[in-house]
């Protein structure tokens, strides 16, 4: 399951990525700036980590880094089926 469409909870925009639940932390730091905090893990609950990406706007971009890395994440947990190699 690869639903890339997003939905919004209580703890943020929610995602699921390659088998990875992925939950948009966005805050304003002490200088003033906003940043992008995704926090990743399995539907089983098990916390794999957080990326913290620019704050440029560039969600299209971000959407991209963050299959990937979901997708490298789920393949090493064994979340997904590894490619076939042809």
């Amino acid at each position: 399951m690869s639903d890339k469409g997003g939905k919004l909870n209580k703890e943020g925009l929610f995602m699921v990525l390659n088998n990875i639940e992925v939950v948009q932390a966005a805050y304003i730091s002490k200088t003033g700036e906003p940043h992008n905090e995704y926090h990743m893990r399995t539907e089983n609950n098990i916390y794999l980590g957080f990326v913290n990406l620019p704050p440029n706007g560039q969600y299209a971009y971000d959407a991209k880094v963050l299959d990937h890395i979901t997708k490298a994440l789920a393949l090493r947990w064994g979340l997904i089926a590894p490619p076939r190699k042809r």
